[in-house]
């Protein structure tokens, strides 16, 4: 049972956690001044928050050395640090064209594929495709979900501050982890694991994704069950 006067001064563990957002030029005295209120207004952690407006280069050696300070000062204050992962699912500079998120996309006859677009099935007046997007990641192949982390994660902050993982560091903080709605994520594995799952072809019912025909009800069914399971395995259990 917790006691009551754990209510009145809580630990870091019951605390909220505050969005730091950072724009503008960043100078250290500053940063130290306000993560110093922060601790001061009772805050149990604060997320380093890139936004609109930053004048210190992402990533560069100031930036690095700014957030040695807020690591430093959050270790003075007792406020837990959650540092803002390298780069964000959907925009990662350099991804190999293998990682690379692909859709689906429905086509009419008078649409033209774009340049890169693979066909996949042709049905009644539509046919449809799949497409890559550069630079977002596919969050249903676990090889690329692994890359991405060794880089926005281990290459970006673990070799820098990895002694402050585990006590100030308390997380790597990330908001972006979706499919680009409304936009139907594929992959090359995707039909292979969906026959598996399901004992059909998701290619000859590609169209029952985009409209009330046939059995659709059971296929979309279907079909976001084997996705939803290969983000699970992909994203989630690295």
């Amino acid at each position: 049972m917790i006691e009551r006067s754990e209510f009145a001064q809580p630990g870091l563990e019951y605390r909220g956690v505050t969005l730091w957002m950072l724009d503008d030029k960043l100078e250290k005295d500053e940063c130290a001044r306000q993560i110093r209120s922060f601790a001061e207004a009772g805050w149990g952690a604060l997320i380093t928050r890139t936004f609109n407006g930053l004048r210190t280069e992402y990533l560069s050696e100031e930036w690095m050395e700014i957030m040695r300070e807020a690591i430093d000062v959050g270790g003075e204050t007792g406020l837990k640090v959650w540092l803002q992962a390298g780069y964000m699912p959907s925009a990662i500079p350099e991804l190999k064209e293998e990682h690379t998120h692909r859709v689906l996309v429905r086509l009419g006859q008078d649409a033209s594929p774009a340049e890169g677009d693979h066909l996949v099935r042709r049905e009644g007046d539509y046919a449809y495709y799949w497409r890559k997007f550069e630079h977002v990641l596919d969050l249903l192949k676990p090889a690329a979900v692994q890359d991405y982390l060794r880089q926005a994660y281990e290459e970006t902050w673990l070799g820098r501050f990895g002694d402050a993982f585990g006590g100030t560091v308390e997380t790597i903080w990330v908001d972006e982890p979706h499919f680009r709605p409304p936009l139907l994520p594929w992959n090359e594995e995707l039909p292979g694991v969906f026959a598996r799952q399901w004992g059909y072809a998701l290619t000859d019912h590609v169209a029952e994704l985009y409209a009330p025909v046939g059995d659709y009800e059971m296929v979309r069914h279907h079909y976001w069950r084997t996705v939803t399971d290969m983000f699970m395995d992909a994203y989630f259990a690295e």
